[in-house]
C-alpha cells in the first residue's frame, strides 16, 4: 500500500491486519496508528477436513474451540490442542503455540503442513516443507506475522477417544522437622 504525501513522492506505510490489539492474547497493546489495516479478521471459516490425508484447513481467525467442536463431532481432534479455547490457530502458528501435550507433539507451528499467505507485494503464495518456499515454512513460526498475511493453514488432526481414563494418584509429603 503506497500514499502520496504533499511533495507527490511516495511513502510505504506500515501494514498490519485489522484485529485489535485487545482481542489479542499479547500483553503488548499498540494499536499503530500510522498503519494500513489490512482486513483479515472476518478469515474464521473451518474450510474443509480430509480425514484421509489426516488434515484440517482452517482460516487463521478459526479459534481453538471452534475448530475443537467442529472435530469432536466428527471424532478427530487437533494434533496439539491448546487449552485457551479464544486462541486462534493462526495466531498459535505465527507465534509461540505451546500446550501441556507440546511434551509429547511439539509446538503447534509443527503440526501444520501447509500456510497460505499474501505477501507484501500482493501476491498469494502456498508455503510447504517440500516446494520451492520451504525457507520461509521453516521461518515463519515464531515470526508474529511479519513475513507476510496468512489467509489460511492446514494441520494434522488424529483421531479422538470417545472417552478418556485419568488415574488420579495422591501423593503425600511428610515434612521432617529437623
Amino acid at each position: 500500500q503506497q500514499h502520496r504525501n504533499t511533495n507527490s513522492q511516495t511513502k510505504q506505510l506500515l501494514l498490519r491486519t485489522d484485529r485489535s490489539p485487545y482481542h489479542s492474547h499479547s500483553l503488548r497493546n499498540d494499536t499503530k496508528p500510522n498503519a494500513c489495516q489490512i482486513p483479515l479478521k472476518d478469515l474464521r471459516c473451518i474450510l474443509s477436513l480430509d480425514t484421509k490425508r489426516r488434515i484440517v484447513h482452517v482460516e487463521p481467525n478459526a479459534t481453538v474451540g471452534e475448530v475443537t467442536t467442529y472435530l469432536l463431532r466428527r471424532g478427530w481432534m487437533l494434533e496439539c490442542c491448546l487449552e485457551m479455547e479464544d486462541a486462534t490457530l493462526g495466531g498459535l502458528a505465527m507465534a509461540q503455540g505451546m500446550t501441556t501435550h507440546s511434551h509429547v507433539c511439539g509446538l503447534l507451528s509443527e503440526t501444520v503442513v501447509e500456510y497460505q499467505i499474501v505477501t507484501a507485494t500482493g501476491d498469494r503464495i502456498i508455503v510447504t516443507d517440500n516446494n520451492q518456499h520451504q525457507d520461509l515454512f521453516r521461518a515463519l513460526p515464531m515470526s508474529h506475522g511479519t513475513l507476510g498475511f496468512l489467509v489460511s493453514l492446514k494441520l494434522r488432526i488424529v483421531p479422538s477417544q470417545p472417552w478418556v481414563k485419568l488415574t488420579y494418584t495422591p501423593i503425600f509429603l511428610s515434612l521432617i522437622h529437623i
